[in-house]
């Protein structure tokens, strides 16, 4: 099967200057409320999230106005969160363990500039920390 090598959509980042803002407009577009995910201390955002399936959801972010970003990858898509946008997608890996491997795959078949994996974490409003590498 042609999706067990590629992968499937994780997810899409909706960008915008103003979470809450961005939740408003996400809420009129789809007719559901997206809910506040957490805070990503170390890229300075927080998000919010709608799901869109049982397996994909829809990311809202933008920059946590609480914090300044420890680190951003020096990737120009964490410095243009000035108009609400479609920003990018994120696709999961068909295996887990192999987002290396998927990776280089990727690199092959698409034009898409495919970054580095790198870990990724966020506080939940619960005081949970979800971590993940993506």
């Amino acid at each position: 099967r042609q999706q067990e090598k590629m992968g499937s959509i994780d997810h899409l980042i909706y960008v915008c200057p103003d979470l809450k803002e961005g939740m408003k407009t996400v809420g009129k577009l789809l007719g559901v409320e997206p809910k506040v995910g957490g805070r990503h201390k170390r890229w300075g955002t927080w998000n919010a999230v709608v799901s869109l399936g049982p397996t994909v959801y829809l990311e809202l972010l933008a920059p946590d106005p609480t914090s300044k970003p420890e680190e951003r990858e020096g990737d120009s898509f964490w410095e243009d969160f000035g108009t609400e946008r479609l920003g990018t997608f994120a696709i999961r890996a068909p295996k887990t363990g192999e987002l290396g491997k998927f990776r280089e795959e990727m690199k092959k078949s698409v034009s898409h500039d495919i970054k580095d994996p790198m870990k990724g974490s966020r506080k939940m409003p619960d005081g949970r920390e979800l971590t993940w590498t993506i």
